[in-house]
């Protein structure tokens, strides 16, 4: 159902966050990717946008020499940034940290929507998704998710509260949002132990 908006709309970038943290974005994130590049004639592409708490290059268990701070920073070219953790048509731009500045400011930077700008033309044929911070830890999403083409909220069953929830998509405000993820249902254990019974 992503790829079909996506495809519909002619959109190739798309922004991942929660209400609040630990409820499974980066996750979503890097499985929705790998699930994109496993499909014939297509690729992702994450990139680490969460400057407070990068975590993406964790799932794989890597530690990147050089990331997206340093083409905030330094001007380094993205090519050089990317990583291919073993997965055919499927790469990470890692992040390392937010090594001075606000995470904000950064996100909101000239430099920061050159990377967009940059991305949605050479990677034009790639899903690009982004992983960024929670929505209420700051405003990092505010300021940067209008440059994406659409945005999916992340919720955890039984942790976020309905008024983070309404908040989040007030601040959202005219974003395209293509949808919610729930993440560690209970009642969707249910339905798989009906399936494997």
């Amino acid at each position: 159902r992503v790829l079909r908006a996506m495809q519909q709309n002619g959109w190739n970038t798309l922004g991942i966050t929660s209400a609040g943290p630990n409820v499974g974005k980066t996750l979503t994130s890097v499985n929705l990717g790998i699930s994109i590049s496993l499909k014939d004639s297509l690729s992702a592409m994450v990139v680490d946008t969460d400057l407070r708490r990068p975590s993406v290059h964790s799932v794989f268990e890597i530690n990147p020499e050089f990331g997206l701070e340093d083409y905030l920073a330094d001007g380094a070219p993205i090519e050089s940034l990317l990583i291919n953790p073993g997965i055919e048509h499927f790469c990470v731009l890692p992040n390392k940290g937010n090594r001075d500045g606000s995470s904000s400011e950064l996100l909101g930077s000239p430099r920061m929507l050159q990377l967009v700008d940059e991305i949605k033309a050479r990677f034009a044929s790639q899903i690009v998704i982004f992983d960024l911070p929670p929505v209420l830890v700051g405003d990092d999403v505010v300021a940067f998710a209008p440059h994406l083409d659409a945005v999916i909220v992340v919720i955890e069953d039984g942790k976020t509260q309905t008024p983070e929830l309404t908040h989040t998509f007030e601040l959202l405000g005219e974003i395209n949002i293509l949808g919610t993820v729930l993440n560690k249902s209970s009642d969707a254990l249910k339905n798989m132990d009906y399936y494997y019974y």
